[in-house]
Formats: structure tokens, C-alpha cells, sequence
């Protein structure tokens, strides 16, 4: 425990695994303050997620007493949003606003992309060659604007930046000129009617608002104490921002995960993060932390920096036969201990045939864990990507017994749940003056989404039938030899739902509602009523397109997100526009905003699991939402033998390596020093990369799993190829060891 003397002095930089303490120990950093007397408003604590503050805010609760104000505790980019806010009028002259003294209006990832949108749209066959859907497209260019920003250089630098790096055909540097067109076309628009996306906050803040001395003023005479937590997952501008504290600050304490740096493809820089370092008055590097004690024998490094020796890794608490497991398979002159390797891993379900067969086998592994008295929420499916197809397989395995199924997937395009596009199937028909037609086969889906116990099957024979009749709207349907074959049970739900769309479509009134409105009454006089998939008494025949409560999650979450759209562009488009426009963009699949009470909620979510249902989550996302609720006795690896565990997804347009501040040179923007560019991205920095990546990868998944690893995959996998990826040739290796050792 830091002595409270020590704690007004010191600035300490914290190196350890995850689940070791660190947190806890950055908690009670926060606590002495407070007990020692320091003024709160002085402390600013940045933490990597809202969720991650409740812990801050509870350690306070307990030492709170007589005190006045309160510490700030906030992830970098709402620190960073508040102070352009505040700033704003001393910065827009400089930025280049044409209308400095107009309110801005700051843009959330949807609307972000509607206006980009507009830009991208004249110039779309600039990107022809690249065969990108528009969402990719537009998400690319953000991405590539957001890290200029984030590292600092110019847009105008973009192109050169990623074609100095490319080496293969010469189309590709026609294609990076085009986005750098668009994004600096992008950025004019912004400027001209005072909007702000994301990379443009970023943007002001480190080219202006940084290195102004009024606002260096500002912080320094605000922040006398930092607490800053897993400071690797970080971007360039917070740790030159945390730079600046260290050099006026009182006192200091930086956690870093090691290993750590998942969200590299965010902007997540741990080289940067690291030479925070030579800030601070002591590094301490612990290889194996125990929760109650940091003390080590100390010693200094080259350059004379305090630092606390590593305890002996046989004698720690937190060690796991997982976690020597990752060890063995990644380091060379590691020497494999036959008993933890046994330990680490759990049957071998590596012999199936077929995808579905590997599912099944996982399936049956949980049944048995949960039968020997094994809680479900001790149990984590982890697998490159979580598709539909899994998540149903996954469920449909699982069918008839207590067990649910929890998916992590907070990158999930909204238009990929099924409510979701049912509800804009519905809209469509309520708003024929869009000439937004439904197809037959988006009718079927609509209907078997909606309507309680309404397989696909019968669903078609009712949009078949009903688009004989019209295909604008939805028509009475009457035939009783239909009706008979569908299920008379399903006659009133259906006459209800086309009642009430075509009180809609004569009503000027109703029409006259914004989206968000018009899908709230749907909700609350349609799918919410007897026979639907929502129905407050719900049927004892499910629907098939998804449980009650997932379709009522992602229903709220879109007409939040219509909510949103629409208030943000209620300054530049009429109400009936931005219903069109939304209707369009979902529909194009671009990814639906959440407000900032919604993310706060789903991540405490995903630390509160429910002790009836097992974890299915893609691995960077039980990796990034890096807290206790998602460390978990067993861990199933999906799919091992896949490519995509090793290889990072194709972006034509944006380079997470190339984009960055370790890239050849210096940031122009901050340093005033030039670029220098020339070398080529070449197949040996990809591989290197790609080796770093998967042994971080199961390395941090290692050391969040306190139990067993069971391996899965499949001969033949879901798209009906063979696949033989890094991992599972590592995995063979660490399995013939273990034989070697114990023969």
C-alpha cells in the first residue's frame, strides 16, 4: 500500500498481466488521495470504458466523508469533447470554420457517416476497382482520417503516407488519392456548416488546443493528481496529453496491461504508451502481481529509473496452467511442463468433420461441465468472428435445457438483426410515397420476425399471397385454403399488423411523426400485443428469429438510434428528410449509434453476467471489454484451424502499422519535423505483425481463463473449405511436446 506522504510525490508507471491488480490498486490510489486530504476536483482519473468508472466512483463512495466537488473520471474522448466544447469559440477562427461564432453541432458515428456519404457518392467510382460495400468504404476513410488525426498529420498527407508504403499494383495509388479527395472534401463540408466528426475534434484538440499555453494553463492549474488505466490501449494524442500532466502534475499512477495493445486497429499505440516512462519517477515491472501486495525487491535500470523486481512466478497466486500454456507455445526457450500443459487443456475437439459437428461437440462439452456443477457464466465460447449462424447453432444445441446463450458483439451493424429489418419492412409499406418496395422474400422474414411461432415456410406462403394482391402495401389476406394451410392462429396477429399500417397510411397525421415515433407506437400497439414476438404474455411457441428479450433489446436500440439521428440532424434537414435518409442508411448497412447512457449500460452488462447463460464472444471483443465479468473458469477456441485468428482483415484504404507514429517518422504536426516515407510494407512486416497479434491474442486469452482451454475446429468449416491456420499448428506443437515429455 502507497503511504499517503508518498502519494503527493510520487509518479509511478505500473506494468503487469490483467486480472493482477492493477486496477484495484489505481482504486485505492484514488482512495488515499481523498483520505489524505486532496481537493477532488484536482484528480483526474481516464479510464478506457465508462463501465470501468463504476469501479472508481465506488471506491470513492467509501472514503467520500465531508468532502466537496468531485474527481473527474472519464475516458480520454469525453475529456476531450468537453474541453473542444468549452474552447471551442478561441479555436474556430483557427481551424478554418466559415462560421466560427455558430453553435457547432458534433456528430455521432450515423450521422458521421450520412454526410460522408453524400461526398463519397459522386465519386463512388473512384473506389470501383476496390470492390468495397459502401458501409466498408465510408468506415475506411473515417478510419484513416481519425488516425491522421489521432497521430497527427495533415489529411493532405494520406495518400502519400499509404502509397509510399504500397508495393503492389499501381491502381491502388489512384485509390488512395480518391480517398484523400473525399476526405478533405469531407472536412471542407464540415467546416463550411460547423459540424464535427469525430476525426475533427481529435484534430482541434492536438493542433490547437493542445499546444495552446491559455489551455496549458488551464490544465495545469486543474489536474494536480493523474490516474490513468490500462494506459496501452491509449492513442498518441492522450499519452502526449498524459506527457504534459507528468511534467506539471504532483502525482502520477499508469497501469499498462502487458500483454496488451488489442485496440492497435483503433489507433492504440503501446510504443507510445511506453515512453511515458521517462515522466515518471519509478517503473515498476511485475511479471506476476499478487492482489494485496506490489512490493518487490527494487532495483534501477540503465537509465537509473527505480524498478521493482519481478517475484518468482512459482510462487505467485495468479499463475495458471493456461497462462504456462501461452508461455510455451510462444517462446522458444520456454520448456514445457507436461502437468500444466494436461492442466491447460481440456478435451480435444478437434476431430470433427464438419462445421456443425464441431458446434455440436462444443455443445455436449458444456451439457457434461454444467451436469458436474460447473455455472454456466464460468464458461466462455470464443471464436474469431460470431456470426447469426453460430449464435443459432449455438442456441438450437442447447435447446431444452436451462443454459442461454449471452453474445458480445458490440460491433454488430444494427441491420443485421432481424427486428431490425423488420421494422424498416414496415416502414416501407406505411410510406409508399418513397418508392421503397419490399420484396417477397423481406415480407416472409418481416412476417416469421413478428409474429409469434411463424416459421419461414408459412411465412412465405402469406407474403406470396399477399404480394399477388399488391406489392405497396399489405393487403387483407382471405383465402381460407390459405389460411387453413398456414394455421388459422396466425390469421388474427396478421389482420391486426395490416390494420394498423393502413390506419398509418391514411392518416396525414400519423405520417407526419418522425421515424422514432412512428416505430415507438408500432412497438407499443403491434408487436407487444397477443400473438407477436414481443407480446407481453408471451406465446408458448416462440418465434424462431431470435428470443423475446434479444428482438426487445435491438428494437429499443433502433429507435434510440432514430432518436439520435434525428435530433442531430434537426439544424440541416426537414423531419421527413431524415426518416428517408435513416431508412436508406440502415438499409445500406452502416452501423446504428448508441447514445452514451446506452454504451454505459451494455458494458456494465458485460460485467454482470447472467448466471444462467455462457459467454459467445469474436476474441477482440472479450479481449477489449478487459474486466473481472469476463475472465471465466473454462474457454472454448472456435474454429483454431482458422486463418482469420492470424490474419488481420483486408483495408485497402486505412494501414493501422503504416498510419501511425512508428512508422519512419516523426508526427509533422507536432514535432514540426518533415516525413520522410520510402520503405515498402512488405510480406515479412505482415507476417511479423501477424505473429505479434496471435501471440497477444492468446496470451491475453490465457490469462483469462483461471481453468481449461478446450480446443475446437472443424475438416471442412462454414464456408466448405479447408483451413489450416497458425494457431492450430502451435496448438500440435504444444500437444506433441507434452507426449514427448510424459513418454
Amino acid at each position: 500500500m502507497f503511504s499517503a506522504s508518498a502519494v503527493k510525490s510520487l509518479k509511478t508507471y505500473l506494468t503487469a498481466p490483467p486480472g493482477t491488480g492493477k486496477t484495484q490498486r489505481l482504486t485505492e490510489r484514488l482512495a488515499e488521495l481523498i483520505s489524505a486530504g486532496t481537493r477532488p476536483d484536482r484528480i483526474l482519473v481516464i479510464v478506457p470504458q465508462r463501465a470501468q468508472a463504476e469501479r472508481y466512483r465506488a471506491a470513492l463512495a467509501r472514503v467520500r466523508g465531508n468532502t466537496r466537488g468531485e474527481p473527474q473520471i472519464t475516458t480520454f474522448t469525453g475529456l476531450v469533447q468537453q474541453h473542444v466544447s468549452l474552447f471551442f469559440p478561441l479555436m474556430a477562427g483557427l481551424a478554418g470554420f466559415e462560421q466560427p461564432g455558430r453553435e457547432p453541432i458534433f456528430l455521432n458515428i450515423e450521422s458521421t457517416q450520412y454526410f460522408l456519404n453524400r461526398v463519397v457518392e459522386p465519386r463512388k467510382a473512384d473506389f470501383d476497382e476496390l470492390k468495397l460495400s459502401r458501409p466498408r468504404l465510408l468506415g475506411q476513410i473515417l478510419d484513416s482520417m481519425t488516425k491522421a488525426a489521432l497521430v497527427g498529420f495533415p489529411l493532405s498527407e494520406l495518400a502519400e503516407r499509404l502509397g509510399s508504403a504500397w508495393a503492389g499494383a499501381p491502381e491502388r495509388l489512384k485509390a488512395y488519392a480518391a480517398m484523400q479527395e473525399a476526405a478533405l472534401a469531407f472536412r471542407a463540408y464540415c467546416l463550411q456548416h460547423t459540424l464535427l466528426d469525430f476525426s475533427l475534434v481529435m484534430e482541434m484538440y492536438a493542433r490547437h488546443l493542445l499546444p495552446s499555453q491559455s489551455y496549458r494553463d488551464y490544465i495545469v492549474a486543474k489536474h494536480r493528481h493523474v490516474i490513468a488505466d490500462n494506459i496501452e490501449e491509449g492513442v498518441p494524442v492522450l499519452h502526449d496529453f498524459v506527457r504534459l500532466l507528468l511534467n506539471t502534475c504532483d502525482s502520477a499512477l499508469l497501469a499498462e496491461d502487458d500483454p496488451g495493445g488489442y485496440r492497435i486497429f483503433l489507433g492504440a499505440d503501446g510504443v507510445s504508451a511506453r515512453r511515458l516512462r521517462d515522466g515518471c519517477d519509478e517503473v515498476i515491472e511485475v511479471a506476476s502481481l499478487r492482489r494485496a501486495d506490489l512490493s518487490g525487491e527494487a532495483g534501477t535500470d540503465a537509465a537509473g529509473k527505480d524498478v521493482t523486481a519481478p517475484p518468482d512466478r512459482s510462487e505467485s497466486r495468479t499463475d495458471s496452467a493456461a497462462q504456462h500454456l501461452a508461455q510455451f507455445l510462444f517462446q522458444p526457450e520456454a520448456k514445457p511442463d507436461a502437468s500444466l500443459i494436461r492442466a491447460a487443456l481440456g478435451t480435444d475437439l478437434t476431430s470433427q468433420m464438419y462445421w456443425q459437428g464441431m458446434v455440436r461437440e462444443v455443445a455436449t462439452t458444456i451439457k457434461d461441465l454444467i451436469s458436474e456443477g460447473t455455472r454456466p457464466n464460468e464458461i466462455a465460447v470464443i471464436s474469431p468472428f460470431v456470426e447469426d449462424v453460430l449464435l443459432f447453432e449455438l442456441r438450437d444445441q442447447l435447446q431444452g435445457t436451462p443454459i442461454a446463450v449471452r453474445p458480445l458483439r458490440p460491433s454488430r451493424p444494427l441491420s443485421d438483426h432481424p427486428i431490425t429489418r423488420a421494422m424498416l419492412a414496415w416502414t416501407k409499406l406505411a410510406y409508399p410515397e418513397w418508392e421503397m418496395f419490399v420484396s417477397e422474400d423481406e415480407l416472409a422474414r418481416a412476417l416469421s420476425v413478428c409474429i409469434a411461432g411463424l416459421d419461414v415456410p408459412r411465412a412465405q406462403l402469406l407474403a406470396k399471397a399477399a404480394q399477388r394482391i399488391s406489392v405497396k402495401e399489405l393487403p387483407v389476406l382471405e383465402d381460407q385454403k390459405l389460411l387453413n394451410r398456414v394455421g388459422m392462429r396466425f390469421r388474427e396477429p396478421y389482420l391486426h399488423l395490416q390494420r394498423w399500417l393502413s390506419e398509418v397510411r391514411e392518416s396525414a397525421t400519423l405520417k407526419q411523426e418522425p421515424l422514432d415515433v412512428f416505430w415507438q407506437r408500432m412497438l407499443a400497439h403491434v408487436l407487444v400485443a397477443e400473438g407477436f414476438a414481443l407480446a407481453l404474455t408471451p406465446s408458448p411457441s416462440p418465434g424462431g428469429r431470435g428470443e423475446p428479450r434479444d428482438l426487445a433489446v435491438a428494437c429499443d436500440k433502433l429507435i434510440r438510434s432514430a432518436r439520435i439521428f434525428r435530433e442531430t440532424l434537426a439544424q440541416t434537414e426537414t423531419q421527413a428528410e431524415v426518416s428517408r435518409e435513416y431508412v436508406k442508411m440502415i438499409g445500406m448497412g452502416l452501423m446504428a449509434a448508441q447514445s452514451v447512457n446506452e454504451r454505459a449500460a451494455d458494458e456494465q452488462a458485460a460485467f454482470k453476467p447472467d448466471p444462467n447463460a455462457i459467454l459467445l464472444s469474436p476474441a477482440y471483443a472479450y479481449l477489449t471489454n478487459d474486466f473481472r465479468g469476463l475472465y471465466r473458469r473454462y474457454q472454448f477456441w472456435l474454429n483454431t484451424n482458422s486463418l482469420d485468428w492470424y490474419r488481420r482483415i483486408v483495408q485497402p484504404l486505412t494501414h493501422p502499422y503504416v498510419l501511425s507514429r512508428n512508422w519512419l517518422a516523426p508526427s509533422p504536426v507536432l514535432t514540426g519535423e518533415g516525413w520522410g516515407g520510402g520503405r515498402k510494407w512488405t510480406d515479412m512486416d505482415e507476417h511479423r505483425e501477424q505473429d505479434n497479434t496471435l501471440r497477444r491474442l492468446v496470451s491475453g486469452l490465457a490469462y483469462r481463463c483461471t481453468g481449461k482451454v478446450f480446443i475446437a475446429s472443424s475438416q471442412i468449416n462454414l464456408r466448405g473449405e479447408e483451413e489450416s491456420g497458425p494457431l492450430q499448428r502451435v496448438l500440435r506443437k504444444a500437444l506433441v511436446s507434452m507426449i514427448k515429455v510424459e513418454a
